[in-house]
């Protein structure tokens, strides 16, 4: 072990002790969909992070967060909560979903992946119902907009995931990440004309939530 708030630890059998530490704990964050997972990051994480923007999701998963601060003695109040996606701001939402249909099909890999490992009685189907039409995932296009692994991802998922339509539909899902607990929103800005994104959101989304 090494230290990361200024203590001496023994790493390979030799202590080991970062004096420029001085005392600072740098913030430890963890990401995660699987409850036990999501547990711990309660017992001893600074932050969560999770890679959807459904605010019904997120509220389940923040129930294990919650779960596991308490086990630890500790409020869940003061764990920080980071929502992760794509973003597309259009009317078209034909246009807006195929700039992000990606992202579910990347999140699929660790859908499948807690499938393997929980009873499903466990998971939410509104999490995993939608990989049972999933073929497989090709690395060589991960993060591509257009990828033919994403076919299997329904607009509905496109919708759930991601955030996406005109302006008062970027406001109106950020509002309601908001009020489950979400103090962060991370934009994943792999689909294109990010430079773009960013104004967008610079101009018209974040000048509401700086008042709150």
């Amino acid at each position: 072990m090494i230290s990361v708030r200024g203590l001496t630890h023994r790493y390979d059998g030799h202590p080991v002790h970062m004096n420029w530490v001085n005392g600072y704990a740098p913030r430890v964050w963890m990401a995660g969909y699987g409850p036990k997972v999501l547990r711990l990051a309660g017992r001893v994480a600074d932050g969560i992070i999770l890679q959807f923007a459904d605010p019904d999701l997120i509220d389940w998963c923040l129930g294990f967060v919650r779960e596991g601060a308490k086990e630890a003695g500790r409020d869940a109040a003061t764990i920080e909560v980071m929502s992760a996606a794509p973003v597309w701001m259009a009317d078209d939402l034909t246009v807006c979903r195929e700039h992000v249909r990606w992202f579910p099909a990347l999140v699929s890999n660790h859908v499948v992946d807690l499938i393997n490992r929980y009873d499903p009685k466990e998971l939410p189907e509104a999490l995993t119902a939608y990989v049972g039409d999933r073929k497989g995932y090709d690395y060589k296009h991960h993060c591509e907009v257009g990828s033919d692994h994403a076919e299997f991802v329904s607009d509905e998922v496109v919708d759930r995931f991601c955030v996406v339509g005109p302006t008062e539909a970027h406001r109106k899902r950020l509002e309601e990440l908001r009020r489950v607990g979400v103090t962060q929103f991370n934009i994943y800005l792999m689909c294109g004309e990010e430079e773009k994104t960013l104004e967008q959101y610079e101009k018209e989304i974040i000048p509401q939530f700086g008042k709150k």
